[in-house]
């Protein structure tokens, strides 16, 4: 019974404008990226190692609905939210998505966040340093 009645107001949209925390940006590998809403959260995925020890993994995983994207994610996919890029996959061979609880209507699919672009270099420095260099030059002056 609650169950229906979640899916019932999932269905009248009521849910998920509850849900919905920012515009996303989904890149397929391949075809015509979709804008649609999603919520991030994240999901810890554990699994033994080849040498028998757990590792522990803490992955972004982001909430759309399976309408507005129109076809399964893949690993590889991109997902543009709130100025980060995430890689749509998951560790050790894991699916990249699953539907979210009990919903059939929801993906969760899991993304790792990709690195942050680099600062663009000042023109007014000398050729050739970086900002990673700048870094070590001011942070040497300090000492």
């Amino acid at each position: 019974m609650v169950f229906s009645a979640g899916r019932e107001m999932l269905a009248r949209g009521s849910f998920w404008t509850f849900l919905a925390s920012g515009t996303a940006v989904y890149r397929p590998s391949a075809g015509e990226p979709v804008t649609a809403q999603a919520k991030r959260g994240r999901t810890i995925f554990r699994y033994l190692s080849a040498s028998g020890q757990t590792v522990r993994t803490v992955q972004s995983d982001f909430l759309f609905r399976a309408e507005d994207l129109g076809r399964e994610p893949e690993n590889g996919d991109r997902i543009e939210f709130e100025g980060g890029v995430y890689l749509v996959c998951a560790p050790n061979r894991e699916p990249c998505w699953c539907w979210h609880g009990n919903d059939t209507g929801v993906y969760r699919i899991h993304a790792k966040k990709l690195a942050e672009p680099p600062e663009p270099v000042p023109a007014e420095w000398p050729a050739g340093i970086t900002v990673e260099v700048k870094h070590l030059i001011s942070k040497a002056k300090k000492s």
